[in-house]
C-alpha cells in the first residue's frame, strides 16, 4: 500500500514502489510445526508455539511442537500467497478441544477460507466441528482458489465470547 509521501509498504514477496512480484510464489505449502518459524505464513494470531500436547494445528501423524490457538480475541492462521494453478485439494488435520484444552463447544467451529484477492474478501472451503479433531481434513479446491495468488486463513470467528483464553482452542 502506497501512502500520499510516495512511501510503500509491500505484502512479503514484494518491493519498490510499485510492490512488484520478487520471486515466483511458492505452490506448496508443507509445514509440519516442529518450529516456531513463521516463515510460511502471512500472520498467526491468538496462538502461541508449544512443546506441550494439547488442542493444535498439527501435521498428520506429527510428534514435537504445534502452534496452540487459545488466546483471547481473534484467532487466525494465514499463508503466505501462493500458486495454486495446478493443485486440487487443501490437506491438513486440526486437533480441538482435547489435551489441556477446555470443552469445545458445538458452534465454534474452525473455518478454512481462502483469498485470491490479497485478503480483501474470503470465500469459505470447509470447516471443522469439534467432533472431527485429529481426523484429516482434505478438500477439494474449486477454480477460484486455483489462481496465481492464493492465500489460505484457518480462522475461529466465535469462541466463549472472545475474552477467556483456554476456552473452545485448537
Amino acid at each position: 500500500a502506497c501512502q500520499t509521501d510516495g512511501s510503500c509498504s509491500c505484502d512479503v514477496g514484494f518491493s519498490g514502489s510499485d510492490c512488484s512480484q520478487v520471486s515466483a510464489r511458492p505452490d506448496t505449502l508443507i509445514d509440519d510445526f516442529n518450529s516456531s518459524s513463521l516463515s510460511k505464513w502471512l500472520n498467526m494470531q491468538g496462538g502461541y508455539y508449544t512443546k506441550t500436547t494439547g488442542c493444535s494445528i498439527t501435521a498428520s501423524g506429527q510428534s514435537g511442537g504445534r502452534w496452540h490457538f487459545s488466546q483471547t480475541g481473534r484467532r487466525q492462521a494465514t499463508t503466505i500467497d501462493l500458486d495454486t494453478r495446478y493443485a486440487s485439494t487443501v490437506r491438513f488435520s486440526l486437533a480441538s478441544g482435547s489435551g489441556n484444552c477446555q470443552t469445545y463447544r458445538s458452534y465454534s467451529d474452525v473455518f478454512l477460507v481462502y483469498s485470491n484477492n490479497a485478503g480483501l474478501t474470503w470465500n469459505r472451503l470447509t470447516s471443522r466441528s469439534p467432533s472431527s479433531s485429529g481426523m484429516v481434513t482434505v478438500s477439494s479446491l474449486p477454480s477460484s482458489a486455483r489462481q496465481a495468488s492464493v492465500r489460505f486463513r484457518w480462522w475461529q470467528p466465535d469462541h466463549f465470547y472472545g475474552s477467556t483464553v483456554n476456552y473452545d482452542g485448537w
